[in-house]
Formats: structure tokens, sequence, C-alpha cells
């Protein structure tokens, strides 16, 4: 009997250690962002994305997709600590399932090591899975198929790693294809064409002595002792960015500054590597590691990359950022107010697991860009010699439904033609009758086929049929008109038409060629009704 309790007590243990095994080898840290379950895509370049909820470890991760989530073949990326990439899924059509393996960074080191052939045995713990269509609808049949599922409730295993921790490892029998980079590679690995500089030999006591050629950028020494390796850092340096190029675009507000150079994608790494020996019949060997020449690594390793863009010590955070084949084009959206300076940060990172190495360089780079305007140039000059403020602007505003044209508030000032044109039209307006007119008015049909309307003059200086030159004086600004029949204060009414009918009108802030920051709203505080409208800038 008591044998018997035993074994009950020693089966329950086994199970809930199974169960715990279960939930930890398919964790829900990981939550699958886009593309979002069940959403049919017309692109094959993929933008993939996810987010880990253990915000205080760091952790890699491997994406992975196939085609047919039961006997399909797995296609993995290369292992990242990135939550995100971009995959071109070239000539594919249909439904692709998609999900994260992942692993703590600390763990992932150590697993590297020790499955160099086989990446998927360095992670551990799966997301969810998630389906999405190209240029097909997903059923909802298939959405329902995995919902709540995991990977390891399809792929069908051979075996099951129980790893120290009581975390399952899924070895399937189903196929993996791996995107290898010398990330996994380990000095058995056949992928990688080492430069061996020199056979191995036993030096006890001293290291040798090895050449490093002039084009290594980064140099180390790793020691392997047991199932550790220590790596130290001769010297790392890194290349500096090629052609760096930046406009800022003020036709734009914000402003855009756009930036683009080339970069260097690989920097030359040489490892010399050595066998920490000990040896019985060797005293110096028993208190100290005795060092035994293994092989030196030359290779050209890819580089992590990272830029920011900073005025002063304020992150632009760059709307859009490519680096691709040795190029990098990012743009960002600046403050037109802002004149800090401006400067570009690039981080390159060497990160190398197997090998325990992990640099990283910054660098900053102080840009001053060119300035470009990518509006056409506006047509017409300002009315008036001097900047003067408005009192109604153009559109729906507080007094008028739409309000034709922009009301300059001056007084028995010169009027300018704003562009070179022909007399059309000049007289005293009573299209409204006497009680709502526009007094004394002109009318100029411009160079570029367009009329410009000037109302409530004082007086003109030109008539029908005169050609006019730009900024030529060609009338005096009044108060002539009336509005309801009540007289009117001193200002300029100024249209700008499509055609000659009023309907056509529209905003001159679009075709007047002046910086409109400096055009203010007058008496705007007793008066705020008068910011409403087509105002460029409705604070001022």
């Amino acid at each position: 009997m008591h044998r018997k309790s035993i074994t009950i007590i020693l089966t329950i243990i086994f199970l809930l250690l199974k169960a715990h095994s279960q939930v930890q080898a398919v964790s829900n840290n990981i939550h699958l962002i886009s593309p979002t379950n069940g959403i049919t895509l017309s692109t094959t370049n993929i933008q993939f994305q996810w987010r880990n909820d253990d915000r205080y470890e760091e952790y890699m991760y491997m994406l992975c997709i196939t085609d047919d989530i039961v006997e399909g073949t797995r296609y993995c990326e290369i292992p990242s600590s990135k939550t995100n990439a971009t995959l071109d899924i070239t000539n594919t059509k249909g439904y692709i399932y998609w999900f994260v393996a992942y692993q703590k960074k600390s763990q992932y080191i150590q697993n590297i090591a020790k499955y160099t052939q086989n990446p998927s045995l360095t992670f551990n713990q799966y997301s969810s899975i998630s389906i999405f269509g190209i240029n097909t609808t997903v059923p909802y049949s298939l959405k329902n198929l995995i919902a709540g599922k995991s990977p390891g409730d399809f792929f069908r295993p051979n075996d099951q790693i129980k790893n120290p921790n009581g975390t399952t490892t899924l070895v399937c029998r189903n196929k993996w294809v791996f995107k290898l980079s010398s990330e996994y590679f380990s000095p058995q690995d056949t992928a990688v064409q080492w430069n061996i500089n020199k056979e191995s030999g036993e030096v006890l006591g001293e290291t040798t002595s090895i050449a490093i050629p002039p084009e290594v950028m980064c140099h180390f020494k790793s020691v392997i002792e047991e199932n550790t390796t220590r790596t130290t850092k001769d010297f790392c340096r890194m290349y500096n960015l090629i052609s760096v190029q930046s406009e800022k675009d003020v036709s734009k507000n914000p402003n855009i500054l756009n930036v683009t150079g080339k970069y260097y994608e690989y920097t030359k790494i040489q490892i010399d590597v050595y066998q920490c020996v000990k040896n019985f019949f060797n005293p110096l060997s028993w208190f100290r590691c005795q060092e035994k020449y293994v092989k030196t690594l030359t290779l050209d390793y890819p580089l992590e990359k990272e830029f920011e863009v900073f005025t002063g010590n304020i992150n632009l955070q760059s709307k859009q950022v490519t680096a691709e084949n040795g190029s990098f084009a990012l743009n960002s959206s600046i403050d037109p107010r802002n004149n800090e300076a401006i400067t570009l940060k690039v981080a390159f990172t060497l990160n190398f697991p197997y090998y325990n190495i992990s640099e990283q360089a910054i660098s900053t780079y102080i840009l001053n860009p060119v300035i470009v305007n990518n509006n056409p140039p506006k047509p017409f000059s300002f009315p008036f010699n001097k900047i003067i403020g408005v009192t109604q602007w153009h559109g729906y505003t507080a007094f008028q439904s739409p309000h034709t044209g922009i009301d300059f508030g001056s007084y028995l000032e010169n009027v300018l033609s704003s562009d070179n044109g022909i007399v059309v039209a000049k007289g005293y307006d009573t299209y409204y009758g006497e009680c709502n007119s526009g007094g004394n008015y002109l009318i100029i049909k411009n160079s570029n086929d367009m009329y410009t309307v000037y109302f409530h003059l004082a007086q003109s200086y030109v008539n029908i049929g005169d050609s006019v030159a730009k900024n030529q004086v060609v009338a005096q600004s009044g108060n002539s008109g009336k509005s309801e029949c009540k007289p009117l204060g001193y200002h300029l009414h100024f249209e700008t038409r499509k055609d000659r009918s009023q309907n056509s009108h529209d905003d001159p802030v679009k075709y007047v060629d002046i910086d409109w920051n400096l055009v203010s709203t007058l008496d705007a505080t007793k008066i705020p009704a008068r910011l409403s409208g087509d105002n460029p800038h409705p604070e001022k």
C-alpha cells in the first residue's frame, strides 16, 4: 500500500511537470500584431510585427512562415533581437501561416553553441499562429482551425527534448528551411569558407603571434574552456558613412528632411581561437589555462544598423527608414521654426553570439541640408510695396460665407498690379445694389490667364485696354462702396479668379508669392472672429 501511494504521488508530479513544460513551450508573452489574422493582402512585400509583454529581458526571435500548417515546409528567417521583419514573398498566392519562435538572449547564446546545424533547437518558446491571404480571402474554417493553437498542435514531432528548466523543445519531422547568417556558424560549419592562417599547434604558457592583415577592422582572441567561451577584444573599429546628403523641403509645413547615404554592409573580423588545455602530466596546466592554438577565422561579418536624426536633444522620429544593399534613406518632419543644429546619429552593431562578441560603434554627423522648395513658384506678387495686415481672410468666415477675397487693412496706400496683364474692366460696382457696393474697382487679366480684382479703391490710374507691368502702381486704396447702406472702413478687397466671373474666386494665399507668416490678422485679440476663414496661420 505504501509503495502504491508513492507511485500515485510520483505520477501526479510527472503530470504537473508535463503540463508546466507544455505551458512554457508555447507562451502567451508574444502577441502577433501584423499582418492581422485573416486579413487579405494585395502585395507580396509583407511587413511582420509582434510584441513581447516581457519588457525586462532581452530576447531573440525567429520568424517562420509556411503555406501548409500541417505538412508544409517552415521557412525561417535569421534570428534577431528586433520585433519586426519585412519579407518579399514573390510568386506567392493563397494562404500564408506565420508564427514566431523566441528565447531569452542569455539562453539563446548558450543554445546556439550546442545546435549549430539546426537553429530551431535554440528556441523552446513559440507564439500562437496567424494566417493571411495574398490576393485570396481566408475562409472562416481556416481561421477557426488555428484559433488558440500553437505550432506544437500541428507539427508532429519525432521527439521532444526536455530542457533543464522543465520546458520542452519541439523537434519536428516536418521540414525546416533556415535562412542562415554567420551568426550561426561554428568552426565546423562547412557553409563558411574559413580562412585558416595556421595549422593547429600546442602552445603551453603563451599564445601564438598571429598576423593581422591591414583590412581587418576588428580583432578578437577567443579561448574555449570546456563548455564556455571567453573572448577578448584586441581592437574594433567601424567604417564611416559614404556620400551623406540631406535636403529640407520648405514647401511643406512641417518641413520634410530627407537624408541619404551609403554604408558598408559587412566588416572584416578576425578571431584567433584557442583551446584551454589541462594535462595531468603537466603541472603548469593545473593552476592556470594553458592555451593550444586551434585556428584563425577571418570573415566578412554583417552589421546591424540603426539611423536616428536629432535637432538638439530632440529625436525627430523618422517617418520612414530604408537600409538595404549598402544604401540608406530616411525622412523626418521638422518644425520650420526650429533653427537648432541637425545631426544624424548612426549605430553599427556587431553581434556574434557563438563567440560572445557584441560591439557597437556610434557616430554623429552634422547635417547642413540643402533648402529646396518642391512647390512651383507662385505667379502673383503682393499688392502693396510693404507688409499690410488682414481684416478678413478668404473663405467661410465669421462675417461672410463665403468671402471671395482677402481684405487688407490699408489706408490710402498705393495698390500694385500683381502680374503683367491688361485692364479689362474699371468702374463703380452696383451688382448687389447701392447699399452693398464694392465701390471703385479694377479687373486685370494676367499673363497666366487668371484675373486679379481690386475693390473699394479711392482712385485708379489706368484705363480699360491698358497694359500693366508686374508691381506697377495702378490705383490707391480707399473706402468706396457700402455694406448694408453703411460706409466702409478703409481697406482693399483683393481677389484672385480662375476666370472673369466672381464664382471662380480662389484663395489668394495659393497664388501670391510672399511669406504669409509675416502677414498678421489685425486686432485679432480684440476681434478674434477675424481669425476665421482660410487663415494660413489660424493662431495669429
